[in-house]
């Protein structure tokens, strides 16, 4: 075999890591987090993000801390995981959440979390027709690149969606811009969104 044949390796370089967990949170605790949206949104304190008016989006931290929560030590774990095979060491963040109810016809615009290293949404409620959330390639030369031919399953397109169910987690960088596509269901679309950050010492 001709030594110009052989391939020595093969690497895929800049690459975005997207996690998908299942996070294993109870009935229970999916109910409580249900509740405490809906109680939030009947409150009426909503602020306006990339949401539009047919999605009431909460106040950062409503229920204070976010240990808080129900079944954040599983989340937190997840987190963690998360950050360490994104290659960081941290031993302490800070991490801020707040929910999105989204009705008939609300969808997110493209956006990004600034000033946080990872960001992610959990989905509490599901119903069919809720809205997928959409990924964009944050690399411009990508905008250059040929398509024609390419795998339609392949990650590496210009944009992936992600098809949510109840109790998914799913968490990225918090630079890669996103978006939700339009919920066409009679019935709430309900994820909590968070935001992790390290804190300095």
């Amino acid at each position: 075999m001709s030594p110009y044949l052989l391939k020595m390796n093969s690497v895929n370089i800049f690459s975005t890591p997207l996690w998908i967990w299942s996070t294993g949170l109870t009935i229970s605790e999916l109910d409580e987090l249900r509740e405490l949206a809906l109680e939030n949104e009947r409150a009426g304190h909503g602020l306006s993000a990339s949401n539009n008016e047919f999605a009431f989006h909460s106040p950062i931290n409503f229920k204070g801390s976010f240990q808080n929560l129900p079944g954040s030590k599983k989340l937190a774990m997840l987190f963690r995981q998360c950050l360490c095979e994104y290659g960081y060491k941290i031993n302490a963040v800070n991490i801020c959440y707040w929910s999105i109810i989204s009705r008939k016809y609300s969808y997110n615009s493209k956006h990004n979390h600034g000033d946080s290293l990872l960001s992610s949404a959990l989905y509490i409620s599901v119903p069919k027709g809720s809205g997928e959330i959409k990924f964009h390639d944050p690399r411009p030369g990508k905008l250059m690149s040929n398509t024609l031919g390419l795998d339609p399953n392949n990650t590496q397109h210009q944009a992936m969606k992600v098809t949510p169910a109840t109790g998914m987690l799913v968490v990225f960088p918090s630079f890669l811009e996103h978006e939700v596509t339009m919920t066409l269901s009679d019935e709430p679309r309900i994820i909590y969104s968070f935001n992790v950050s390290p804190i300095n010492s």
